[in-house]
């Protein structure tokens, strides 16, 4: 008897993930579908000096022209445009860059999460441009709070306006010693900084 899915969800990123974990939570039943294998932990994590590399860490030159995240660290990762090509209007270049990886470019954003706030939402009632969006910051608050226990969001609760305080695991670790002189420099300025969350 071959198994029935109520829903296919193609891509394990962000966005399929949290499909995945929101429908099953309905008790829908899902299939996952992805390109790349799972982590391997031994061969991704390991240290190596850059000088210990063909191409000193940047990549063989013109393999990924536009992938500019690519290097000789995480290449294995990438999709290949040549072998993996997409279409876009030439005179619209579209710069889409993919992984194929269990866990999608999540695995790659750097793990900076900001909660946007209504400086971005109503930024025409803040400075006098643009448009103000049709929702604010309270309208997806509730949304942020869900997601950040699930990716376990760590960050220091400040009361900035322009950067919501958020459902995170509180980090009061030590800062190196260069972020240190820069939230020294900043603070001189006047200029609030938090530690990365």
């Amino acid at each position: 008897m071959k198994p029935e899915y109520d829903v296919v969800i193609i891509g394990s990123g962000a966005s399929g993930g949290m499909a995945a974990y929101t429908l099953t939570q309905k008790g829908i039943k899902c299939l996952m579908l992805d390109a790349g294998p799972a982590v391997d932990f031994a061969r991704d994590r390991g240290l190596k000096h850059v000088y210990d590399l063909p191409y000193r860490g940047f990549g063989r030159p013109g393999r990924f022209p536009h992938v500019t995240q690519a290097d000789e660290f995480n290449a294995h990762v990438w999709a290949d445009e040549k072998q993996n090509p997409y279409t876009y209007d030439p005179a619209d270049p579209y710069y889409w860059v993919r992984i194929r990886l269990l866990g999608g470019k999540t695995l790659m954003w750097g793990r900076a999460s900001w909660r946007m706030s209504d400086y971005e939402f109503k930024c025409k009632d803040h400075d006098g441009f643009g448009d103000n969006w049709p929702l604010g910051y309270r309208d997806l608050a509730p949304y942020y709070d869900r997601v950040e226990p699930l990716f376990r969001v760590s960050g220091r609760r400040e009361g900035f306006a322009q950067l919501p305080d958020g459902i995170f695991i509180e980090d009061y670790s030590p800062d190196s010693e260069c972020v240190r002189r820069f939230i020294a420099s900043a603070r001189r300025m006047n200029v609030p900084t938090t530690k990365s969350r």
